[in-house]
């Protein structure tokens, strides 16, 4: 009996040494005391799926402007207290033509617009991202920033004209008809004053789920979603604007 005895103190020290496992839950229940601590691996999101669209479908490169994170990091904007403008903002040089951007986290571009300050369409003003007064930086209504205009635009940060013309190649006096081409027809076609406004919407690869009717219209390439605002008068172009969704 005492040699079966070692016997099995032997066989258990070499288990241990072995790194078999010690203790289950139901001894630590038991009051059994635990030195063993368990790595938990950490669980990682895969953020490459959402950009893989179904295979076949037709995809349009979104568009945008050649402004660095840089660039906007450098940029300045001031105006008369108590107004602020939330984002950046550029002029280009020696001319009325300013590029506007309203950022999002990491210099995201949320939405970008293009328009000369004397002849800015009024649902292009509504949408500028101007804060009032206030300490809870409510955005201004479209009429205060009409009677504020002269004191809210202020040429700070200047570009050469030639960057005011975007990745698709549109900028002032662009014929309207170059930008049909590149999108299609537009969604909805209105008036805003004596402009023309055409609007296209494109789902995003990052935001489709397989199921979603997308009209015929091709997703926007690594995008959450990428819609497009054009002002003409005369056919030609006279303010753009980019708005490019986040999750």
């Amino acid at each position: 009996m005492k040699a079966y005895a070692t016997a099995v103190v032997g066989l258990v020290a070499l288990l241990c040494a072995c790194g078999a496992p010690g203790p289950g839950p139901e001894a630590a229940s038991n009051g059994a005391r635990s030195d063993t601590t368990t790595a938990v691996e950490p669980v990682i999101p895969d953020t490459a799926a959402p950009f893989a669209p179904a295979a076949g479908l037709p995809t349009i490169a979104t568009d945008g402007f050649a402004i660095t994170p840089r660039m906007l990091a450098e940029a300045r904007y001031e105006a008369e207290a108590p107004y602020a403008f939330d984002g950046r903002w550029f002029n280009a040089d020696g001319t009325d033509q300013v590029l506007a951007i309203e950022e999002h986290t990491d210099h995201h571009h949320l939405k970008v617009f293009l328009f000369r300050k004397g002849k800015a369409p009024d649902a292009l003003v509504a949408e500028l991202p101007f804060l009032g007064q206030g300490p809870t930086g409510q955005r201004m209504p479209a009429d205060s920033v009409r009677r504020h205009w002269d004191r809210l635009l202020r040429p700070l940060n200047e570009l050469r004209p030639a960057q005011l013309t975007s990745r698709k190649g549109f900028t002032f006096g662009t014929p309207e008809r170059a930008v049909i081409e590149a999108y299609g027809a537009p969604d909805s076609t209105w008036n805003d004053g004596p402009y023309t406004v055409r609007d296209w919407h494109f789902t995003g690869d990052g935001a489709y789920d397989g199921r979603t009717d997308l009209r015929g219209r091709p997703l926007a390439e690594g995008s959450f979603g990428h819609d497009v605002r054009l002002w003409t008068r005369g056919g030609r172009l006279v303010a753009y604007r980019l708005h490019n969704a986040i999750p």
